[in-house]
């Protein structure tokens, strides 16, 4: 579904005499950046919510898994299994002791650089 939309707003930059090819492959890596973020922090919300009893309406990217949603280690380990799984990534012990100390936005701005 993606891909259709998107090749239509490719095919309406290129018909237009004031856009030049650079354009439209800007306009393409926007539009697919912007659209991979917000399904990765749906998918880890999702995520989340399945692996505690948290709804996905309270989780934010500002959220903290420790202060504000107050995940246990094991209940992290177990999100990050099913992450790694999801989005076929692996996480270092650094990069789990670091998010786990962080935020739901640091955790998809990682799958994010992964991916």
């Amino acid at each position: 579904m993606k891909i259709k939309y998107l090749s239509a707003a490719l095919f309406v930059l290129a018909t237009s005499s004031t856009v030049s090819s650079q354009e439209i492959r800007q306009q393409s890596n926007i539009s697919i950046n912007a659209r991979s973020e917000t399904s990765i922090f749906s998918k880890v919300c999702e995520i989340i919510a399945n692996e505690t009893n948290i709804s996905e309406l309270e989780i934010f990217r500002s959220s903290k898994f420790i202060y504000d949603l107050g995940i246990s280690s094991i209940a992290f380990l177990n999100i990050l299994q099913a992450c790694s799984e999801e989005f076929d990534i692996d996480f270092s012990e650094g990069e789990k002791s670091i998010i786990y100390a962080g935020s739901v936005g640091d955790l998809c701005d990682n799958i994010f650089n992964k991916v």
